[in-house]
């Protein structure tokens, strides 16, 4: 847990707007109705790894290269990472690299999203450390894996030539015009979260409708000041996420094999209007194993 004498700032909302606490924030989450830990409430299939994949996952993490990426997240961030939004901003301190959401609910240039200037090809590593240090109780963290733009219009392969038009990081700029695998975490509160995993198809012209891989709600992870390792792995059409604090792991997998893989591009951090987190020793390694990935 992060302690109460560090320099982070937790973010903290209530009905008068921000507020910055210098130690553990409090709890101003409305109540609601949550369903028991573990129940998935689409009733989806279940995405919760058997003892096959977490053996294929620690092959693959065994057989990942030395870094093609890291950034201890405690230096200048603008040296390794391309901020989209004008509200949002980061802060590097020894304790990591702190990702800010701006304060105004519902309003789209509160968002934020952070990515790595450098592409990555290939079957990817992607580990570091995650703690949240926002108590909200709505909106959601994304990881996105190997972005490209959809080559329509002004959309370009390269997203960073289009950078301008996510300075308003709506989500809609992304799903409609990005082609990328997308995971959310730590949503909502510690007591009624999810995990899910999309990828993105903006050929369907249909929002984020088909989008959907698997869901999983009440992890029991994710609670502010927690310090989580998150591993994920895209290997072929296969896609895992190791979740790890000093109480429980847990290993995730999806299949894409419905839809286009994804092969190459930048990974990005998006907190949702209102959230915010602390990263630190963000690595990214490519995976060599032979092991395939059935279509």
């Amino acid at each position: 847990m992060i302690s109460e004498e560090t320099d982070i700032r937790f973010h903290n909302y209530t009905e008068s707007g921000k507020e910055w606490l210098n130690s553990k924030a409090t709890d101003n989450a409305e109540s609601y109705i949550t369903p028991k830990f573990g129940e998935n409430l689409m009733q989806e299939k279940n995405i919760i790894a058997t003892r096959k994949d977490e053996n294929i996952f620690n092959k693959l993490y065994s057989s990942a290269g030395e870094s093609v990426f890291f950034d201890d997240c405690t230096q200048d961030w603008t040296k390794n990472w391309s901020l989209d939004g004008k509200v949002g901003y980061v802060e590097n301190s020894d304790e990591g690299m702190a990702l800010y959401a701006g304060s105004e609910i519902k309003d789209n240039t509160h968002h934020v999203v952070l990515w790595t200037k450098q592409s990555f090809s290939g079957d990817l590593l992607i580990e570091y450390d995650y703690t949240r240090i926002d108590k909200r109780d709505r909106q959601v963290n994304i990881i996105y894996i190997q972005a490209t733009g959809c080559e329509v219009g002004e959309y370009s392969k390269d997203i960073f030539q289009w950078n301008e038009l996510r300075e308003e990081p709506a989500m809609n700029c992304y799903y409609d015009n990005m082609n990328v695998l997308h995971i959310s975490y730590a949503a909502l509160s510690a007591e009624g979260d999810y995990i899910r995993a999309r990828r993105y198809r903006p050929d369907f012209n249909d929002k984020m409708n088909g989008t959907d891989l698997g869901s999983q709600y009440n992890t029991g992870f994710f609670n502010t000041g927690i310090k989580h390792h998150i591993t994920i792995i895209k290997k072929g059409y296969d896609l895992y996420m190791k979740v790890s604090n000093d109480e429980k792991t847990m290993l995730y997998k999806w299949n894409y094999k419905d839809h286009p893989a994804i092969i190459e591009g930048p990974v990005g951090l998006r907190q949702m209007f209102s959230r915010s987190a602390l990263y630190k020793n963000f690595t990214v390694k490519q995976i060599t194993s032979n092991h395939k990935t059935k279509r």
